[in-house]
């Protein structure tokens, strides 16, 4: 029996191809787990040559006789497909990581901890290059950690697959990944080679390095991009979220000048801070304690000091005037456009 419904098309819509062709490629990439999965795939015994090439060039390691007393730890090969933009496949990437959790805090490394730059650092230095149109490059460093030198005396067992006789070890000479110490011997080697070009380290943020000169002013900063933070703290009230939102935001404000001046920036004394929360606003303003803030740790309090300074000043604005949740929220195209404008930008076809 014929159907009178009329037939539709299942395939995406064409807004939908670009992303659609994305996932499925990301679907059918496979990375190993183990040397096993992958030890006869030409494609990743490439990966795990060039590897090996970059730490004998190095001097990442040398064989030796593993000395009565010590302790060789072990390693793991660890496999990822670098994709382009479009989820098609770039490069196969093998990196040999040591198991440095077997290692002992005062016998295997000392102090790990190792400064990364803050995301609003980077969204600050690229909002005053777009300002100034200064000219920004980004460079990726291959091996980054292979880099670090390394002071404490570390033995690994060789990787599988590597040539070595019966019962030796590698003595680590580099900050191998995966080590508890290697970003912090990397970036202490990084801080050490550029301040002798001249470059000094930002007391504001000591991620970012600056050098200024009659050419005008060179900026670096260094980035991980493998660091993300957990929210630790749950607000039981909008008002006591948006409180805590304000706080932290002054901590911001007061930070971000030091920063911009590193950048040869000046801002005024008085900052604006704009919050669609009146309760959060009446709370920041009212300098006595209630029920309602008895629960608000103290040291959220500050911002009370600050707007009775007047180091900011509070103002209230509407929801629906609220530029930011342009990347919060959805929104319909008509208020879509209205959020886009108040940030006047321009699109790249009105701007060739």
């Amino acid at each position: 029996m014929a159907s009178s419904r009329p037939h539709r098309d299942h395939h995406p819509p064409a807004k939908y191809s670009y992303y659609h062709f994305y996932l499925t490629n990301m679907l059918s990439l496979h990375e190993p787990s183990s040397y096993i999965e992958d030890s006869a795939n030409p494609l990743w015994q490439q990966a795990m040559s060039e590897e090996l090439d970059a730490l004998a060039k190095t001097n990442t390691w040398e064989l030796v006789q593993l000395p009565r007393g010590k302790i060789a730890i072990g390693c793991k090969w660890v496999y990822k497909i670098k994709t382009k933009f479009d989820g098609s496949i770039d490069r196969y990437k093998a990196r040999r990581v040591a198991k440095g959790f077997n290692t002992e805090y005062g016998v295997d490394y000392a102090e790990t901890f190792a400064y990364v730059a803050r995301m609003p650092s980077v969204r600050t230095l690229i909002a005053v290059a777009s300002v100034r149109q200064w000219t920004l490059h980004q460079m990726d460093v291959k091996n980054a950690f292979l880099h670090g030198d390394l002071h404490e005396e570390v033995y690994m067992k060789p990787p599988p697959g590597f040539p070595h006789s019966p019962h030796q070890v590698c003595k680590l000479q580099r900050a191998l990944y995966g080590l508890k110490q290697a970003p912090r011997a990397w970036f202490e080697k990084f801080r050490t080679s550029i301040l002798t070009y001249g470059f000094s380290q930002s007391p504001h943020d000591s991620a970012m390095f600056t050098c200024t000169s009659d050419h005008g002013i060179v900026i670096l900063i260094l980035y991980v991009d493998d660091m993300s933070k957990k929210q630790t703290v749950v607000a039981r009230s909008s008002a006591k979220a948006e409180y805590r939102a304000l706080a932290h935001t002054t901590f911001e404000v007061l930070w971000l000048p030091w920063l911009l001046h590193d950048m040869g920036v000046i801002l005024p004394s008085c900052t604006s801070l704009f919050c669609d929360n009146k309760s959060a606003i009446q709370i920041a303003r009212n300098d006595v304690f209630h029920e309602r803030t008895k629960h608000i740790e103290v040291d959220c309090h500050f911002i009370r000091h600050h707007v009775s300074q007047g180091t900011i000043s509070l103002f209230y604005l509407a929801s629906e005037h609220q530029s930011a949740y342009l990347f919060t929220k959805s929104h319909s195209a008509v208020r879509f456009w209205f959020l886009l404008s108040k940030l006047h930008m321009l699109s790249r076809a009105s701007s060739v």
